[in-house]
């Protein structure tokens, strides 16, 4: 529990940071290169599995959409924490960082990419869906890390987008 209190700051720090992203379809690519930075901080080596049209529209749970991926611009994250042992079950986490539109913009009392804290609670256009989650599910991992556990088991770490269109972010890194 105090390797989850001594990052807690820095968890926030990244929602904050995640939330000030206007990550909408198409726009991810900013969330994107915040979190490859907090990976790498964190001493993960992430892995950029790109949104490939052409190898993803040949996969059976391929979610037809009427855009194509940008190459270069739409991409997901995935890094490997290996297992310092071999009794245990691989773990993948995966949480999304793009967003859907904040409008109508005149609804929100702050601007939506401008995170606020109030009472306790952070708003912003995807703190709550799902960029705190993934700065949850990424400082509970160097949490493990920083209290000295081993893991029998290796985890996964991957950040997508697409998700709130069609899982084809998912579906890239589990193709890949």
């Amino acid at each position: 529990m105090a390797a989850v209190d001594d990052l807690a700051d820095d968890m926030i720090h990244l929602t904050a940071a995640l939330t000030a992203e206007p990550s909408v379809r198409g726009n991810e690519k900013s969330a994107l290169l915040v979190m490859e930075e907090a990976m790498l901080r964190l001493g993960y080596a992430p892995v950029r599995v790109p949104m490939d049209s052409k190898r993803l529209k040949n996969h059976p749970g391929f979610a037809p959409v009427p855009w194509e991926y940008k190459p270069g611009e739409q991409f997901n994250l995935v890094a490997l924490r290996a297992a310092n042992g071999s009794e245990g079950r691989s773990c993948v986490f995966n949480g999304h960082l793009d967003v859907v539109s904040p409008e109508p913009s005149d609804a929100w009392e702050t601007s939506p990419f401008d995170p606020v804290i109030r009472d306790g609670w952070m708003y912003g256009r995807g703190a709550g869906d799902m960029k705190a989650g993934v700065a949850a599910m990424t400082h509970a991992l160097a949490a493990v890390e920083r209290a000295g556990f081993g893991l029998q088991g290796e985890v996964l770490l991957e950040t997508v987008i697409d998700e709130e269109c069609s899982g084809n972010g998912a579906l890239a890194c589990i193709d890949a």
